[in-house]
């Protein structure tokens, strides 16, 4: 379904490209900003399919959920340059519409919580002072989350920002040219205001032919002006090397046959109405409010489509759906609707949230904080690779060996275990852990330790070192019910790295007690 609902959508996303090649009234070329209202719906123009419906029931979606799906959110826009990125934005999502997603998908229960809402802010008229901001509250949230891609917590390049504008425009105008070989049927009442774009099927399939033969009759040019800037440079990587990324001439022969094979199977599909894609506007003329619909019409036999794409064969849907399964029962005709109305054209202002501190996360920032602080924890934790499961535990002090015993801060080692902080306490330097039906008493400085009141010797004393309590880790974990494996491996350099794996006897015996299995197991984790 997820799949599904994609396609759908990128049917409305590839349909705006082709509505660009109209010539829009007036009202529409001035438009700057709008409060909006924007709907989503699937509109089955007769009953489901029975082959849908059948798929819909075999996996418990509510039919009544597909039937009458609708979506529908909020906000304001302004857009104050129609070549160099500049406009402001804010959305939100209900949270009753929230639901019928988590309602449609399952399992989502807790995104449906309250309202979102996102604003963002770009500005790239100026190379000097870009501004690409991001700010989202996700429901059951108290802080907003912050992203700014051109601060100083991201690597992006504002010297380039010209330049690759003014290619991808050009790009841009050259796709539209040929385009305006594809027939569109426009209709517009000056007086009314009602404007009306028709793309036929045909020439749905024709822009794709065009796009196809425009592409790779001018590779050489696209690659060398256009891709060279999107492709990234670092330090390692010059430009020399790009050689090497452009495909060959024998390879773009193979690539356009590949693109035109897929061309023609998409034509032979035959998955759109005669009057495939529709585009609609209209303006009151005393409030200023405009209106705007584009329509995705597929009329088609699901049947025939698959069998033309010639990846499913006949008896393949059969033996999938049953002998006697119909071809009719695969007959869908369903119509993709968007529509926005805009309310205080040209009047309306985005209103950002103020941000401090307190209310919100700037998250670049926190994400370098949190790298910068794991960075370390790998320093300190580099000679040591200890696992419980085959979850890493980074200490944020260094383990160390002692008479052939392996120390490490307890509370660290005893939260990975399960047990939880209260469950942990120190008195008169006796520390006490109370696990599972079993309460083990450590003595700092001392070899004597008890389990359930039993007297055990250790082979090193547990010991407060740098403010921290040091535990011996075997002897904890296995009186805890765990099984430990040690390894250990020698650098080239003379330095040892030491593989402990604290597993649970189910975990364990899945590796059939196998003593060297432990081992080839965590000599190829990332971290070692």
């Amino acid at each position: 379904m997820k799949k599904i609902l994609s396609i759908l959508l990128c049917f409305v996303i590839c349909f705006s490209f082709i509505v660009s090649l109209a010539d829009m009234p007036k009202y529409l070329e001035e438009f700057e900003s709008g409060d909006f209202k924007f709907t989503f719906q699937l509109k089955f123009n007769e009953k489901l399919p029975d082959i849908l419906r059948l798929y819909l029931v075999a996996n418990d979606i509510d039919l009544t959920l597909i039937e009458n799906l609708s979506f529908t959110c909020y906000g304001t826009a302004e857009v104050y340059d129609k070549n160099i990125p500049k406009l402001k934005g804010y959305v939100k999502v209900p949270k009753e519409e929230l639901q019928k997603f988590a309602d449609l998908l399952g399992g989502y229960e807790d995104y449906a919580s309250g309202d979102l809402e996102c604003w963002i802010d770009m500005d790239f008229t100026d190379p000097e002072n870009i501004v690409y901001n991001v700010t989202t509250k996700f429901p059951g949230e108290e802080k907003y989350i912050y992203y700014d891609y051109a601060g100083d917590y991201v690597d992006f390049d504002t010297d380039e920002v010209p330049k690759f504008n003014s290619k991808i425009i050009k790009l841009y105008e050259e796709y539209m040219k040929e385009l305006q070989k594809v027939k569109i049927d426009e209709t517009y009442n000056e007086k009314s205001g009602d404007y009306k774009l028709v793309v036929p099927k045909e020439s749905v399939y024709d822009a794709v032919d065009i796009i196809i033969d425009y592409t790779f009759n001018n590779f050489d040019y696209i690659f060398d002006t256009y891709l060279m800037d999107i492709i990234y440079y670092d330090d390692s990587f010059e430009y020399y090397d790009t050689i090497y990324l452009k495909p060959s001439r024998v390879e773009v022969l193979a690539y356009r046959a590949v693109a035109k094979e897929f061309a023609e199977i998409f034509r032979e599909m035959d998955i759109f109405a005669d009057d495939a894609l529709v585009y609609e506007a209209k303006q009151d003329k005393q409030t200023g409010d405009i209106f705007l619909a584009e329509s995705v019409n597929l009329k088609t036999n699901i049947y025939d489509a698959a069998i033309a794409t010639t990846f499913v064969k006949e008896e393949e849907i059969k033996t999938l759906f049953g002998e006697n399964v119909k071809r009719e029962e695969f007959d869908i005709d369903l119509t993709v609707y968007v529509e926005y109305e805009y309310k205080n054209v040209n009047k309306a202002k985005v209103q950002f949230p103020q941000l401090n501190e307190e209310n919100s996360i700037d998250y670049f920032k926190q994400q370098q904080l949190e790298w910068e602080e794991l960075n370390k924890l790998y320093e300190i934790n580099e000679n040591f690779f200890i696992y419980v499961g085959h979850e890493r535990v980074l200490f944020d002090t260094t383990p160390f060996i002692e008479n052939g015993t392996t120390f490490v801060p307890i509370r660290k080692l005893m939260n990975a275990l399960g047990v939880a902080d209260e469950n942990i306490s120190y008195e008169d330097g006796v520390v006490t852990i109370l696990g599972e039906d079993i309460e083990i008493k450590l003595i700092i400085g001392s070899t004597t330790a008890y389990v359930d009141g039993e007297e055990a010797t250790l082979l090193a004393p547990p010991v407060i070192k740098d403010d921290r309590t040091y535990v011996p880790l075997r002897f904890i974990s296995e009186n805890l019910g765990y099984i430990v494996e040690f390894d250990s491996l020698e650098y080239w350099n003379g330095e040892v790295a030491y593989m402990i794996g604290i597993l649970s006897p189910e975990s364990y015996y899945e590796y059939n007690g196998e003593e060297d299995e432990f081992y080839d197991e965590y000599e190829n984790d990332e971290d070692f």
